[in-house]
């Protein structure tokens, strides 16, 4: 199954390291927590599709700015994680379908 779709990513950065990093800057006034942040789907999807997108792709750092918080959340994903959520993604869209 092919899946195509538009996104607009907050910033997207390419450091002289090969490392990319995602931006979402967020202006809730409630302060996620580590574990809302763990299971958020979005910046973890985009890193999927950077990562088919750039071949030179090192490594993806996901960065979440509450600025109301002046605080900033960094996670980065394994291989293992991005198939994982990828794979977790189409049964639910499967599931949507029927």
């Amino acid at each position: 199954m092919i899946i195509r779709c538009w996104v607009i990513l907050t910033r997207l950065t390419k450091r002289e390291d090969g490392c990319y990093e995602i931006h979402d800057y967020k202006t809730c006034s409630q302060l996620h927590s580590l574990e809302d942040i763990k299971n958020d789907r979005q910046l973890t999807l985009y890193a999927i599709g950077v990562k088919k997108r750039y071949h030179d792709v090192k490594d993806v750092k996901l960065i979440w700015h509450f600025l109301k918080f002046n605080k900033e959340i960094n996670l980065t994903r394994t291989d293992k994680e991005l198939e994982e959520l990828k794979r977790k993604t189409i049964e639910l869209l499967d599931t949507i379908k029927k």
